[in-house]
């Protein structure tokens, strides 16, 4: 009986970890969406490269649908643009807005942490955190059918409770890693802004 305890625990642990990496890599677009957003991008940025005469509400758009978002702004789309690998930063900074700020002077364009999470050591207790709260919210949506004895004998009651716990804890467990994709994907935004390339100019 204990080795199968064991036995349910590993799997239930792999089983865990295979999910949350489905949750990390959510984020996979269709080819026939990256079809239509290179056709688009492609088409804009020459409008732009070739001074034509664009509308100023125009421009904010075609920079918008860029970011797939009207909640940041032309400015912070140009910028992203101008780093390596502009896919993906437009990708991190979108999806972990709510960790970053765009700041702008004379001198430069940066992204930096917003204030509530510029303290490094706080990052990495929400990081801890939250892949703790991962998987114990995990385990526990699972744990009708991994202590089965513990919710009743029978399989129905093993099943009835699991119905109760997986949306309820599961939620939890989705949240956990959402927050922690966020934090992880800002961290190496603001991290790679060194490997800066020529700025497009948004007219």
């Amino acid at each position: 009986m204990e080795l199968e305890i064991i036995f349910k625990i590993i799997t239930t642990i792999l089983g865990i970890l295979g999910v949350g990496k489905i949750f990390y890599e959510i984020t996979n677009s269709s080819k026939a969406r990256l079809r239509d957003e290179y056709r688009f991008s492609k088409d804009f940025l020459n409008d732009i490269a070739q001074d034509k005469k664009l509308h100023p509400f125009s421009i904010e758009k075609g920079y918008q649908a860029i970011a797939g978002t009207s909640e940041i702004s032309k400015k912070e789309v140009s910028y992203l643009l101008s780093l390596e690998n502009p896919c993906r930063c437009v990708s991190d900074y979108v999806f972990a807005r709510d960790y970053l700020e765009h700041i702008e002077t004379d001198e430069k364009s940066q992204i930096i942490f917003a204030n509530n999470y510029k303290n490094k050591f706080y990052r990495i207790f929400l990081i801890s955190f939250n892949i703790a709260k991962y998987f114990i919210c995990a385990f526990l949506a699972l744990s009708p059918f991994l202590f089965p004895n513990f919710f009743g004998s029978s399989l129905y009651h093993s099943t009835t409770y699991f119905i109760i716990t997986l949306p309820f804890f599961g939620y939890f467990a989705f949240t956990s890693v959402q927050s922690f994709s966020k934090l992880i994907r800002s961290e190496k935004l603001v991290k790679n802004q060194n490997k800066h390339t020529k700025l497009i100019i948004s007219k």
